[in-house]
């Protein structure tokens, strides 16, 4: 099963730093990571320009050696997200991901029409992404909608194992989980295409691990669950950036400096830990 790293967004001076960029998925490679998904939400696609994406894109397409990108190409203009589907297409993307409309509420209709249009626009495969947290949902009929337009599965972070595990069972092979507490648990799941993790940016082969031996790792998952919770008490995305040396953006600058520097990132295998 493909272990996906929904990258991180380092900064330096108030812009993208592509050389960490680049560092960051060479590192990811050299321990077990398959395939990459940068500018999500864990990438702050939120807090992005648009070229400044096209710039993490094509860093981290040039960086990953031929491994399968699938870069988020949301933008509140439909336009420039069917612009950089386009562009990370030229640049050898795997394919591309797409968040629903966010923040206000929008009819099934409507989302339809906004996948169908970035669907239209390139020839790589469109992911949906079901994040309940932050965008409009997407539930079982309209993801069928959704594929039967040509989308060709979706990223789930809803974290709820028997949904995932519907949603497998129903679409076999196109959906790619997240939600880094069910690491480990991908039997459970069902016939998932992979998953998608913010965790192995830090610790990638943990995840490597947990992905390879599933409900075996026990070790592995009482780990997880010790990392994850350091994690959280250290101030979540800006304890990771600062445990692995990267910048952020204002607004996203808030973390407990000492706390975050008790997280401990992965070495390379085979190199001194």
């Amino acid at each position: 099963m493909k272990l996906w790293c929904a990258t991180l967004t380092p900064f330096a001076d108030g812009r993208p730093d592509l050389d960490k960029v680049a560092a960051h998925v060479r590192y990811l490679r050299a321990c077990g990571v398959d395939a990459f998904g940068p500018t999500g939400t864990t990438g702050e696609f939120l807090y992005l320009r648009p070229h400044e994406k096209a710039e993490v894109h094509r860093a981290t397409i040039e960086a990953a050696e031929g491994a399968p990108v699938m870069p988020c190409v949301f933008d509140p203009d439909p336009g420039i997200a069917c612009d950089l589907a386009r562009r990370a297409e030229d640049r050898g993307a795997f394919g591309v991901f797409l968040p629903p409309p966010v923040y206000q509420p929008v009819h099934p209709d409507d989302t339809c029409r906004w996948y169908e249009r970035v669907v239209q626009s390139v020839r790589i495969p469109v992911y949906a992404y079901h994040h309940p947290r932050t965008h409009n949902p997407i539930d079982y009929p309209l993801l069928e909608r959704l594929i039967d337009l040509g989308v060709q599965g979706m990223k789930d972070s809803s974290g709820d194992v028997r949904r995932v595990r519907f949603l497998a069972q129903c679409f076999p092979g196109r959906i790619i989980a997240g939600g880094d507490h069910l690491l480990g648990q991908h039997k459970l799941l069902g016939p998932i295409a992979g998953h998608m993790s913010r965790l192995a940016n830090l610790r990638p082969v943990l995840c490597r691990a947990l992905v390879d031996r599933g409900t075996r790792a026990a070790d592995e998952a009482v780990e997880r669950d010790r990392v994850l919770s350091a994690i959280e008490a250290a101030g979540k995305l800006p304890a990771m950036k600062a445990a692995l040396g990267m910048g952020c953006r204002p607004p996203i600058t808030w973390r407990d400096e000492d706390l975050a520097g008790r997280l401990r990132p992965d070495a390379v295998p085979g190199t001194p830990g």
